[in-house]
């Protein structure tokens, strides 16, 4: 049985030396603007699922919420609702309500779930009032995620 003093790696405390443990992580990019990160929790993003989801890599956190500012699943919902296709706008709330789970995006939660079961049974009927809801808090988080440069 190999003792540590005779393994080939030694931890990351041990070869940062006198940097502490946060340093060592953070110099290597597994944290995020902690700017970004309180106005997300702000927002509603549920923070200790968003974390274990993705192992507790806030840089990868970081990574994926500003891959939503090209997400088109809120573009396409508002076209099949301005289209008054219900079918269509069903596929991209959908899609837009698993992306919310993946990032833990509960700020728009209600709304979202509510509308994807409306448009899963093929009624447009209140369809516009949930819709607005959302865009409320849509367009605020992407108002957050454009002031951080990926």
């Amino acid at each position: 049985m190999l003792h540590s003093r005779d393994s080939h790696w030694t931890s990351p405390m041990k070869r940062c030396g006198t940097i502490t443990f946060v340093n060592f992580w953070m110099q290597r990019g597994f944290y995020m603007n902690e700017n970004m990160k309180s106005e997300l929790i702000e927002w509603g993003v549920n923070w200790s699922d968003v974390e274990d989801r993705f192992m507790g890599n806030e840089a990868l956190v970081e990574k994926f919420m500003l891959k939503f500012l090209n997400d088109q699943s809120f573009s396409n919902l508002t076209k099949g609702l301005q289209d008054k296709n219900a079918e269509e706008a069903f596929k991209a709330c959908h899609t837009l309500k698993g992306v919310m789970g993946n990032l833990a995006l509960d700020g728009f939660k209600e709304p979202v779930l509510e509308l994807t079961e409306l448009l899963r049974s093929g009624s447009l009927d209140g369809a516009d009032v949930l819709y607005d809801q959302i865009k409320v808090k849509y367009d605020e988080l992407i108002t957050i995620l454009k002031k951080y440069p990926g």
